[in-house]
């Protein structure tokens, strides 16, 4: 239980912190900045390219396919999530 507990709290830091960085679109280096750096901390090697950022799981295997989730703000005030196909 103590993981789940420091997971759980490790995650409600980085959520206080990313909500703490003015990031207005194309203006989002900081809060990139902030995942690389938890992620690392953590063991976990990020990839980035300009402000996105991911990571990939430990048993990921690139021969097989990839589902993956795009999301966009819609005009009517909501988040639309997009899955998008194969990478």
């Amino acid at each position: 239980m103590k993981l789940e507990s420091q997971i759980y709290d490790d995650t409600l830091d980085l959520l206080k912190k990313l909500i703490s960085i003015p990031s207005f679109s194309r203006e989002e280096e900081e809060t990139a900045s902030a995942l690389e750096d938890f992620f690392r901390r953590r063991g976990i090697e990020p990839h980035r390219v300009g402000n996105n950022v991911w990571v990939k799981n430990k048993f990921f295997e690139s021969s097989k396919a990839t589902i993956y989730p795009r999301s966009f703000f819609c005009g009517s005030g909501k988040w639309k999530i997009v899955w998008a196909g194969k990478q």
